[in-house]
């Protein structure tokens, strides 16, 4: 039995359905099953768990030999912040695992060097991969740059609707931009894979691209001329100071947008690719595929 915590998320939903179609058993953590039958038509078991409710995450446990955890609260506020998620709950996830004698446990972190970030989320990430490492339960790290679904939802949907977008910064860090997709066969591969075991995995798509070039890209494609308009990095400090007390999920995003700004991004993952023969999305198939969908 495979456990895909945060089943219903973006990258969630893709790993629990690929598990499932690939022969696996699964079952889904989610707060809410009711709300997400698609998933049940799939065949997954869910069960209702909260990784702020320790009880809960022991029951989802039981009987499971990999764990798979994919859910996060960068966005969260109060009760649902970062830090009583992907860092109290994950601990309590991982202690839950232990307890139930999970033998491998996947865990999705970010890339960058999160140990040392400003950014409470991305501290809570490498603090939750510390916590993992030293549990003793064989673990596969997984760190993917920047999603194209993330990036093409905040900048492309933007071009293609209203002929406009925002760019946090300069808008001229190379980024390794990464689909959601490729990073869901990545982990599909680690479940079964006893070389991925006890590794930290840097992940990125094939190439990198800035995000102004991820602009002109999209405009290209869905035959725009879009106003571009960019946040200095100084207005980002400020509305971050400003924001992050009252909206702490805000300001982790504000945070993250920085960093992609200001911060080593590209990652080269062609040799793990060709060595495990994962097929890798271009920036140009997403966008290509992105604008035909809305045709």
């Amino acid at each position: 039995m495979i456990l895909v915590v945060g089943a219903s998320g973006l990258l969630g939903s893709k790993v629990a359905t690929a598990l499932k179609e690939r022969g696996f058993e699964v079952r889904g953590l989610c707060r809410n099953p009711a709300k997400h039958p698609e998933l049940a038509e799939k065949g997954l078991e869910l069960v209702q768990g909260d990784l702020r409710q320790p009880d809960s995450l022991v029951k989802a446990c039981k009987g499971v030999k990999t764990v798979v955890a994919t859910a996060n609260a960068v966005m969260g506020n109060g009760d649902n912040s970062s830090k009583k998620v992907d860092l109290d709950g994950y601990r309590a996830l991982i202690d839950a695992a232990k307890k139930e004698g999970v033998a491998h446990f996947i865990f999705i972190s970010i890339s960058g060097d999160i140990a040392n970030s400003p950014v409470d989320f991305a501290r809570h990430k490498y603090a939750t991969e510390e916590y993992l490492k030293a549990s003793g339960i064989d673990y596969t790290i997984i760190r993917p740059q920047a999603y194209m679904e993330t990036w093409g939802t905040v900048v492309g949907d933007s071009i293609l609707k209203k002929g406009k977008t925002l760019v946090f910064g300069r808008g001229d860090n190379p980024v390794s931009f990464i689909s959601a997709e490729d990073v869901k066969e990545f982990i599909v591969l680690a479940v079964n894979e006893p070389t991925l075991r006890n590794k930290i995995i840097e992940l990125g798509g094939p190439g990198s691209f800035t995000v102004n070039e991820l602009v002109e890209k999209f405009a290209r494609a869905g035959g725009k001329s879009p106003k571009v308009t960019h946040l200095p990095l100084p207005v980002l400090r400020l509305m971050r100071l400003v924001v992050k007390p009252l909206k702490p999920g805000i300001g982790n995003i504000i945070g993250l947008s920085i960093m992609l700004d200001t911060t080593p991004s590209v990652t080269d993952s062609s040799e793990l690719a060709n060595q495990y023969k994962v097929k890798q999305t271009t920036l140009d198939q997403f966008i290509e595929q992105k604008v035909n969908s809305r045709v």
